[in-house]
């Protein structure tokens, strides 16, 4: 079960990274696979150690800031920011209640609710 977890869990990783890719090359500018890593990647980190709820605030300005320094303007950085974001938020979430009803159902014996 951990490399079912595992393979999932990278899958998508990296759909929200050529997410990132696909979205500021759809807006007109160009970055590369590192920097749409990083516009991906460091936002999550810098949320998880702001212990903020969801990261709110300190996720959101880093990945803007990472996104400017590759060269996207603001306006595009900021709409790239809210579609990762809201990618994050829904496929983490959904991804995790899939992983839970999977353990739920996992360890209950057939025949009882």
């Amino acid at each position: 079960p951990f490399a079912i977890i595992l393979a999932i869990s990278a899958v998508a990783e990296l759909a929200g990274i050529a997410l990132v890719l696909n979205a500021v090359q759809g807006l007109g500018s160009h970055i590369s696979w590192n920097g749409a890593t990083l516009a991906y990647g460091l936002p999550i980190l810098a949320g998880f150690l702001s212990l903020l709820p969801g990261g709110v605030g300190a996720a959101d300005q880093t990945s803007i800031s990472t996104l400017e320094a590759n060269h996207v303007a603001h306006a595009d950085a900021v709409a790239v920011t809210l579609l990762s974001r809201f990618y994050i938020v829904v496929l983490g979430s959904l991804v995790g209640a899939a992983i839970l009803l999977g353990l739920r159902f996992k360890d209950k014996p057939s025949g009882s609710r």
